[in-house]
């Protein structure tokens, strides 16, 4: 069987990042796989297709397929499962050298790359609905700024449809943060692995020597090297992005407290800051990194430790 190095990439994230206990690359269902309540559950779930349909933004996603037939064409590259926190992470990676493109007859990438989460999304909550805590992944570590926007759009729009899941998008600096820079530094003391990935980066590293003047993949030197380029804000904005889906309420408030932001950050100015009233746009980034709240851009190289050490805690 053909293996991607992406699909072991992630597969070597879910286990060593994500703690699975279980996780397997390729997933498909059986046709022999029951469901309870079979004839509501189809029902309801056929009828929510229907109505992401009749959205102006998603028309024409399924194809006018029904859900059977949706489920029949469902191949989830990697599903993770850690039955110790009862979390289920399925995450779907695309790599081209050229540029993420899935489009085809009009069909533009990002409705296609939406077409996959609702698949996926639909497949994990009838099969697998005694894990509550879903999170619904789709990495690609080149994305061209036009279909990067595009897919950002798309992937905000499912958010709001809220479907009982926790929906990420990894993708550029995002794909590089927290997929592959996470893995090479969970990873670094396991000697001992039949990882595909994290062998090919093994076998890299044997075969050059240190006479070699082009640079190795030593997880500790790579590290340090891609968080001496990767810019403080970059890495808080990827970081912020996505940890807003899941946090509480008492830290999101803690967060919009200046005097929070000056103890914990070494901020002037308060992380977060809900709603365009207000607003300093000199000092936060003009979207909103997450519904209506926005992140402070006032970030410099003396605040990284601090800000790594938040990521480590939360």
């Amino acid at each position: 069987m053909k293996i991607e190095m992406g699909e072991s990439l992630i597969d070597s994230w879910l286990n060593h990042v994500k703690k699975c206990q279980l996780h397997q690359m390729n997933f498909k269902l059986s046709s022999n796989w029951d469901i309870p309540n079979e004839n509501e559950i189809l029902e309801q779930y056929q009828d929510l297709m229907t109505n992401i349909e009749k959205q102006e933004e998603f028309q024409g996603v399924f194809k006018n397929a029904n859900l059977t037939s949706l489920l029949r064409q469902a191949e989830i590259d990697n599903i993770g499962v850690d039955f110790i926190n009862s979390k289920l992470y399925a995450v779907d990676i695309a790599f081209h050298e050229a540029g993420l493109n899935y489009t085809k007859k009009n069909y533009s990438t990002a409705m296609n790359i939406a077409k996959k989460y609702f698949r996926t999304i639909f497949l994990t909550k009838i099969y697998f609905p005694h894990i509550k805590n879903q999170t619904i992944i789709f990495a690609s570590p080149k994305v061209n700024p036009k279909v990067a926007k595009e897919l950002e759009e798309i992937v905000e729009k499912i958010k709001k449809l809220n479907l009982g899941v926790t929906i990420e998008l990894f993708i550029n600096d995002g794909f590089r943060i927290n997929l592959f820079k996470e893995l090479l530094d969970k990873s670094k003391n396991d000697n001992d692995t039949s990882e595909l990935f994290l062998r090919s980066i093994k076998l890299h590293n044997l075969c050059l020597n240190k006479k070699d003047t082009k640079p190795t993949l030593d997880q500790n030197s790579l590290k340090s090297e891609l968080a001496d380029k990767e810019r403080v804000g970059v890495i808080a904005k990827v970081f912020f992005t996505n940890f807003l889906q899941r946090i509480n309420n008492d830290l999101l408030l803690s967060l919009q407290n200046s005097d929070y932001a000056k103890e914990n950050f070494g901020m002037r100015y308060q992380i977060i800051h809900k709603g365009i009233e207000g607003l300093d746009l000199k000092r936060y980034y003009k979207q909103p990194i997450y519904e209506n709240y926005y992140l402070t851009n006032d970030w410099y190289e003396k605040n990284r430790k601090k800000l790594e050490n938040f990521k480590s805690k939360v």
